[in-house]
């Protein structure tokens, strides 16, 4: 039976079929016509015309090969199912050798050996996981067996990521000795919180600087106790480190680091966490020689007080357009220092549009700064906070400890916010003073966008709006004034209490006249400024609590246009909050995460 020449007949009488053997012989043969009709018919898919280049792409992007670390995949093989949706599929996968180039190191050598014949020639991209114990099923040998048939491949490697929970053997070290001409991309994550042998990352150190390994250009390093002082990487574009409070081998001075970094004139990304060691008696440092850094775009610290002044101040950034800094500790005494330090690094950052100012009093992180160099809606910020990279901040500060009066009356004046059209203030069901406000306002004068998100019932904003300063008086007129933020076009409340905290039965019984509600100081501000020429032309109500439909609708009758999502929440019983604010997510490298990187076996290698 041939489907390209047509030749398809009924077939025997199935009454002459006498033996199971003949029955079954027709039952193949049927069965192989029936996949050669699917197959054919598959050519009449759209699909199916792509031309094998242009599918291996799609290929690629799915199976994320040339990431720079796939390390965080629990399943980096699940990518190969799409592959065998067809045979024409499975053979344009097949005969693709970058395709498979993305190898996470499992105990099972005979896939190993599978993955590195379909790469051919092609770069690799390694990523393994050394677990604490041995996984089930599987013996030390037959790890020992997987890991050293892939890295007799190093030469070959273009990114090699190192997850060790527990001490690199002396063995293994040895893989890494070898030459890597191909190696752009190197991370460590060592996740054993017990102290490390003094010699345990010679092998690094080795790796790092043979003359052959030259292409090197980003570097993770995470509690890895480099020797800093005899490390050279001029090559260098990335680089990052970080640290562990309980590995305190794995912290290095900050003179001997900004040595190191001095000698990395490429540099073009430099992130450092709690990497340092703490300063001796809470001083800042005195650099000989400041390090100049001509290319650097990127620059994170999360560090004490003294180390994150001494490296904005120690380290030259000409062409910096993002800087994130995360101070831990007291800033009492070095307050203004470590302002001035922050806002010098600011002046390279471009124009500035939107800005988010979080404060939470009961968290580690008492308020964080996001600066945006993109005019963000609400909808926009909102997906800025679920996907991080779609708009990352140009400016990111957070304080902990630190009340938000403290924050806005020093950094108001020292940071470039004159320019912000959208300002973003969001808290955690707790009052922002009208002075603080107040001095905000004064600051961001362009804004045509102001959201309230999480506010209490007798927030001081409302009162804050109708401020008015008094203009330059011209000689022989009467002096004119002008309110604050006079561009102020759009106004958005988000999950904002309009009535007092309170159980939310208490909502239904009779109204107490003595209860502060944010919609009468509201009615107040937009009355006043649309009365004297500053009308506020759009509110838009999201989400509020313990709020009425009657207070929406006195809203509507002094409000140009009003937007409600019809939507009202009401509090708990035996709550303090609705809610936490869905801006107040703090950084992961904000909290001491001391906990062991435990995976299942599935998750370490497949």
């Amino acid at each position: 039976m041939d489907v390209a020449t047509g030749d398809c007949h009924a077939g025997p009488d199935i009454t002459t079929l006498q033996t199971r053997e003949e029955i079954e012989g027709e039952i193949t043969r049927y069965l192989a016509y029936v996949a050669a009709l699917r197959t054919h018919l598959n050519t009449f898919t759209p699909i199916s015309v792509l031309p094998p280049e242009v599918l291996c792409e799609v290929f690629l992007h799915v199976a994320g090969v040339g990431k720079h670390d796939i390390s965080s995949s629990p399943t980096p093989y699940r990518w190969i199912s799409v592959s065998h949706v067809c045979k024409h599929w499975r053979a344009v996968a097949l005969n693709c050798p970058v395709l498979w180039g993305n190898v996470t190191v499992t105990p099972q050598v005979e896939w190993m050996t599978e993955l590195l014949e379909r790469s051919k020639s092609a770069p690799l991209y390694v990523s393994m996981t050394i677990l604490r114990f041995s996984v089930p099923y599987f013996n030390r040998e037959e790890e020992e067996a997987s890991t050293i048939m892939v890295f007799s491949h190093l030469a070959r490697m273009r990114s090699l990521s190192i997850t060790a929970a527990r001490a690199l053997t002396v063995r293994f070290g040895d893989l890494l000795t070898g030459p890597a001409p191909c190696l752009e991309s190197l991370t460590i994550r060592y996740t054993n919180n017990f102290s490390s042998r003094p010699d345990e990352f010679d092998c690094i150190h080795e790796l790092l600087h043979r003359p052959e390994n030259s292409r090197l250009r980003r570097l993770d390093l995470h509690s890895v106790a480099l020797s800093w002082s005899k490390t050279s990487l001029p090559h260098l574009t990335h680089l990052t480190v970080t640290g562990k409070p309980q590995r305190d081998e794995a912290h290095v001075n900050v003179e001997t680091l900004l040595g190191a970094v001095a000698r990395m004139g490429l540099l073009e990304e430099l992130v450092l966490e709690k990497a340092l060691s703490v300063a001796a008696g809470g001083s800042v440092p005195a650099a000989s020689t400041p390090a100049s850094l001509p290319r650097l775009q990127s620059l994170r610290v999360v560090d004490s007080v003294p180390n994150c002044i001494y490296l904005l101040d120690y380290v030259a950034t000409p062409s910096l357009s993002r800087l994130s800094v995360h101070v831990s500790g007291d800033i009492r005494g070095l307050r203004s220092q470590l302002f001035a330090a922050i806002a010098a690094k600011t002046s390279s950052l471009g124009t500035l549009l939107s800005l988010l100012l979080t404060h939470q009093p009961s968290s580690l992180c008492s308020v964080r700064m996001r600066a945006f160099s993109k005019c963000l809606d609400y909808d926009a910020l909102k997906r800025s906070t679920d996907s991080p990279d779609q708009y990352p901040p140009e400016l990111e500060v957070s304080f902990a400890y630190l009340h938000i009066d403290i924050l806005t009356s020093h950094v108001c004046s020292l940071f470039p916010f004159r320019d912000i059209r959208c300002l973003f203030v969001a808290g955690q069901s707790v009052a922002v003073p009208e002075i603080t406000w107040h001095t905000l306002f004064k600051s961001t004068r362009k804004v045509t966008q102001l959201t309230v998100m999480g506010c209490t019932c007798d927030d001081g904003f409302p009162y804050a709006l109708l401020h008015r300063h008094r203009n330059k008086k011209k000689k022989g007129t009467n002096p004119t004034y002008q309110y604050v933020l006079p561009r102020l076009r759009l106004l958005t409340l988000a999950d904002c209490y309009l009535g007092e905290h309170g159980d939310y039965y208490d909502l239904y019984l009779e109204k107490d006249y003595d209860e502060v509600r944010l919609v009468d100081s509201l009615l107040d501000c937009f009355i006043e400024r649309y009365e004297y020429g500053a009308e506020i032309e759009k509110l838009r109500i999201l989400s509020p609590v313990n709020a009425t439909e009657e207070e929406i609708e006195w809203l509507r009758e002094v409000v140009r246009i009003v937007e409600w999502d019809g939507v009202i929440n009401y509090d708990e019983p035996d709550s303090d909050d609705m809610h936490d604010s869905q801006f107040s997510d703090l950084d992961d490298d904000d909290d001491d995460d001391d906990s062991e990187l435990e995976l299942s076996d599935e998750e370490a290698y497949w």
